[in-house]
């Protein structure tokens, strides 16, 4: 089974989303995963089961913002879909049985037709539920700048448009189950261990 993380630089960067996918990974050999790299180091210490892919940045924002503004999406929105164009490219023409997103990156929501215009096939869109930027930004961390409101909305786009929806968080899925009425997967973090 492939698997699609589309996340960056997993054997590199520290985190709590980057820490439950390494233990992933690592807890199912049997499984090959892919990932982005952007600025992990080829040599970087990794199981034989993650599969780095170069990050292609094919689109470029300041590019295609004279192009972007008689089209769609909404300005807001062009940070999300040029990064989910340019994770389509980096694998274009690739099939996968699982793409996994984290809903602390917003570009989830708009990976469907990113990979249709790079003839990537993928059989199921799971959304990885670590945190989301809202929450951040309610803490005033504001990393992304974007309005307030509209975070929420496409947070709820992302989650909505999941195929399959997983935690290790039984209060953060509930959450999502009461605001959504869409049941996520529990991942029981004993499992890693």
């Amino acid at each position: 089974m492939n698997v699609l993380i589309t996340q960056f630089d997993l054997f590199a960067e520290i985190g709590g989303g980057q820490t439950v996918y390494r233990r992933l990974i690592e807890s199912n050999p049997n499984l090959d995963f892919h990932y982005l790299v952007r600025n992990e180091p080829q040599k970087a210490p990794r199981p034989t089961n993650a599969h780095p892919v170069p990050y292609l940045q094919r689109y470029r924002l300041e590019n295609l913002i004279p192009r972007l503004r008689d089209l769609s999406p909404p300005p807001g929105h062009y940070l999300e879909f040029i990064e989910a164009s340019n994770i389509a490219a980096s694998v274009a023409g690739q099939h996968f049985d699982v793409a996994d997103t984290p809903d602390y990156a917003l570009h989830g929501y708009l990976l469907r037709p990113a990979f249709r215009a790079h003839e990537v096939t993928v059989d199921c869109l799971a959304l990885a539920l670590h945190g989301n930027c809202s929450i951040s930004e309610y803490l005033n961390w504001n990393l992304l700048g974007h309005p307030r409101i509209d975070m929420d909305v496409r947070e709820q786009w992302q989650y909505r448009s999941a195929d399959l929806r997983y935690a290790i968080s039984r209060d953060y899925l509930e959450e999502w189950q009461r605001l959504t009425g869409l049941a996520p997967h529990y991942l029981h973090p004993l499992h890693f261990l």
